[in-house]
């Protein structure tokens, strides 16, 4: 018995679905039925998406376009989608389905209006309302808080990985005041501060002002000792540039440059030593090779302007080695340090 598309009359025997051939069941929307609108509401700060209540963050808008048409489309039960591909242009979303009705190969192409709204996310609200539920109060156990370190530890915590719920570093006299949206993530990140700088914390609450339950809401303050060195600091120690060579729990471990003799200095040391950290501008660090070793004197070459001179050699320095001159305030010292 002959089958014919009652639309428009085409013989298909074995393609026939539903009384309609294969492009009338697609001109009429059967086949593949995506949404007509799409209404996305976008944080203008963090670019987050909103769906059903909730901000979904680090997701891309094609990604979340494309979700958001498969879930709303309409299949005819003998469809097999084998891709989407979208691309936006303006309040515009072009949608290409492509499939197979059977055996038969589908390409669709549909126009979506797309509705982009912005909205600032909880997240991003707080932060430009200035709300903070915890301070770090960063001080360091040395008598200045250098601008070196003071760079280090912004440049740290703007790379963190929870720099997005910091809601504001303040610089103060004594160090930073580092201000945070929850208390969880204040914790994490003085544990993280502490673990890279070494040194110490002690916490405190502050009550400032009652919910509407009735609970009283208090603020959590941090306070961190950070010994505020790092390894590969050059630093001066009692008058003599040292080289700060690692950092563990509450001690540092320091080499004096003229003596090459290892130092072993506490938060308590630190806090009551004459110590400075010197700038990186303020010194120079030279390439050099060792061209004799006598009498616990090291003669060493400088590559470039090939003066020599004489300095104290530390252990397991021979004739050959290269090493790093460091020149201060117009002596030179033997670093023994790549940077």
């Amino acid at each position: 018995m002959s089958r014919f598309c009652v639309r428009c009359g085409v013989e298909e025997p074995e393609l026939i679905i539903d009384g309609l051939c294969v492009r009338c069941l697609v001109s009429e929307g059967k086949v593949v039925r995506p949404p007509k609108n799409i209404d996305v509401i976008i944080c203008p700060s963090c670019n987050s998406i909103k769906l059903e209540g909730k901000w979904l963050v680090g997701i891309k808008l094609d990604d979340f376009l494309r979700d958001m048409i498969l879930k709303g489309s309409d299949f005819h039960k003998d469809f097999k989608l084998t891709s989407l591909d979208i691309s936006v242009e303006g309040s515009r979303v072009t949608a290409r389905f492509e499939g197979f009705l059977k055996t038969a190969e589908v390409v669709k192409e549909y126009l979506i209006n797309l509705n982009i709204s912005k909205s600032l996310c909880p997240h991003c609200s707080k932060i430009k309302g200035g709300h903070y539920d915890a301070v770090i109060q960063v001080r360091t156990s040395l008598k200045k808080f250098s601008d070196v370190l003071r760079n280090k530890l912004v440049d740290a915590l703007l790379k963190s990985s929870i720099s997005n719920h910091i809601s504001e570093i303040e610089f103060v006299r004594e160090g930073l005041d580092v201000k945070v949206l929850s208390q969880g993530f204040a914790r994490k990140l003085t544990n993280d501060l502490i673990s890279m700088y070494g040194g110490t914390s002690k916490e405190s609450w502050k009550v400032v002002g009652v919910s509407s339950s009735g609970k009283k809401v208090s603020k959590l303050t941090i306070s961190i000792r950070l010994l505020g060195l790092m390894p590969g600091d050059i630093i001066m120690f009692n008058g003599r540039p040292a080289l700060v060579e690692n950092i563990s729990g509450n001690s540092v471990v320091v080499k004096p440059l003229d003596s090459g003799n290892m130092v072993k200095l506490y938060a308590s040391d630190l806090s009551t030593k004459d110590i400075l950290v010197i700038g990186r501008d303020e010194y120079e660090l030279v390439d050099g090779y060792v061209a004799e070793v006598s009498d616990n004197k090291a003669l060493v070459k400088e590559v470039l302007s090939g003066s020599m001179f004489e300095l104290a050699a530390p252990e397991n320095i021979v004739s050959g080695s290269k090493v790093k001159l460091l020149i201060y305030k117009d002596r030179v010292y033997l670093a023994n340090v790549e940077r």
